[in-house]
């Protein structure tokens, strides 16, 4: 049973991450305390190779991380997974995207028989129903979730990442990579590959040294205010 005071809590607690992080809000870190106010919850996490999850958020006009921070983000809450798996073991499940690209009905089947639903064929056909979740008109990064799952979208960075930046990635996920079933290639590191890397570091710079500028011309704000800067900006203006 859902009591109004959780509800309000975790309206609250999502509110802030949306506000604070934006669209790419990463909700792991609140597991716990979900868990907490829902005992009969139960989360489902979907994993992805961070190659792969880098090379996704390339140029989405919400992403302010560099490449280093997002492989870093990604190891965090790769480790995360783990502890949960291991805290919460009836409780959290977590789901590779690739294994659900490449047997999508197997891997439907032991999600619903671990919540305790029937299998229905239509769970597989959802680009079908036109649910309407999606705008895809203002949000065009989004209009794949509109389209079948595409096998096609696994290991895309083998032939659309550099060796550097496969190569930062690698080093920063570490053994992650391997404890979560990915490859991890060697890198060949000529010429090239140091002129990406320092590419990588130079852009990597400049994106923290802009996002700390405006961090410090932003108008200070309450602990409760949760609205992005840009419109406490444009308030301050009015």
């Amino acid at each position: 049973e859902l009591h109004a005071e959780h509800a309000d809590r975790l309206a609250v607690m999502l509110e802030r991450e949306l506000f604070e992080r934006g669209i790419n809000a990463l909700y792991l870190d609140h597991v716990p305390a979900i868990l907490e106010d829902f005992p009969d919850a139960v989360v489902l996490c979907i994993m992805r190779d961070p190659r792969d999850v880098c090379l996704s958020l390339r140029g989405m006009p919400w992403n302010r991380d560099s490449l280093p921070e997002s492989a870093r983000k990604w190891r965090q809450y790769a480790r995360l997974t783990e502890q949960y798996k291991r805290d919460y073991p009836t409780h959290f499940r977590k789901v590779r995207y690739e294994d659900l690209l490449g047997d999508p009905e197997r891997i439907m089947r032991g999600i619903l028989e671990w919540i305790n639903a029937s299998f229905d064929p239509a769970v597989l056909s959802f680009h079908e129903r036109g649910s309407g979740l999606v705008d895809a008109r203002r949000e065009p990064w989004k209009q794949k979730a509109q389209s079948p799952l595409d096998p096609r979208n696994r290991e895309k960075w083998r032939t659309e990442m550099g060796p550097a930046e496969r190569w930062v990635v690698q080093q920063i996920a570490g053994k992650q990579l391997e404890n979560q079933g990915y490859p991890v290639p060697p890198v060949s590191r000529d010429g090239s590959f140091l002129r990406e890397l320092l590419s990588i570091l130079t852009r990597t710079g400049w994106m923290i040294g802009r996002r700390i500028f405006r961090r410090w011309a932003t108008p200070s704000r309450h602990p409760d205010d949760y609205r992005p800067a840009w419109i406490r900006r444009k308030d301050n203006d009015d």
